[in-house]
């Protein structure tokens, strides 16, 4: 992974966040020049969340063909010695409960608006472009009235990004619906089942929804 080249005009941006490996209260730090770390805590000395959960679901999906308990164990191995963090002493546990997790279906929650979510952190499962939003609101677009329910949505098209976050411990997914303007999509270049921080506002309309404010590539550095 490259490393990414800080200019002077940098901007950076932190929040709480949850680790989606194990749960953990972190902060999520990134900035405009394509950084983007977890916390566990903010300030000096900047100590990196490396959680084991984490290691093991990324030793799992780096092993391409054989994924036993003790070609996971071996990779652990060497992440302490490189690293230097103590592997944890129910290490074993962990890593069987991580393996019986992906061998289970993962169960996908939809999530509606909640007007205390301002970020989100996932996979970007689906874009659904130029939506009509009277159809789905159950709107007359011919009544001034209905269609003034729209409120700020009503003056341009919108499109749908449906974002699937991290499967947490007990292997739910849960899944959001975010509305981007039409116009502003094609500048973030997205890609399907790539990971993104979605930074998102309530819309002032009858029916209240997300729309987004912004976007960032997700890669774990």
């Amino acid at each position: 992974m490259s490393v990414p080249t800080h200019s002077s005009d940098c901007t950076t941006r932190a929040f709480p966040y949850t680790c989606p490996y194990c749960d953990s209260e972190v902060f999520f730090f990134m900035c405009s020049c394509g950084s983007k770390v977890l916390f566990d805590s903010l300030g000096s000395p900047w100590p990196q969340h490396r959680c084991y959960e984490f290691v093991i679901r990324t030793a799992i999906d780096t092993l391409s063909t054989s994924r036993s308990h003790d070609d996971i164990h071996n990779l652990i191995q060497k992440y302490h010695v490189f690293t230097g963090i103590e592997i944890p002493p129910d290490i074993n546990d962990i890593i069987d409960r991580t393996l019986d997790q992906r061998s289970k279906p993962r169960i996908v929650n939809r999530i509606t608006h909640d007007p205390n979510i301002t970020h989100i952190i996932g996979n970007l499962h689906q874009v659904n472009k130029d939506i009509n939003l009277n159809k789905r609101f159950g709107f007359d677009a011919s009544n001034s009235f209905m269609g003034g329910l729209l409120g700020e949505l009503q003056t341009e098209k919108y499109s749908e990004l449906i974002v699937r976050g991290f499967p947490d411990q007990n292997n739910r997914i849960f899944e959001y619906s975010f509305l981007i303007s039409s116009k502003e999509l094609p500048r973030y270049q997205l890609v399907t089942k790539h990971n993104y921080a979605f930074f998102v506002r309530t819309t002032h309309s009858n029916t209240p929804n997300w729309l987004i404010c912004d976007i960032k590539l997700f890669e774990q550095n």
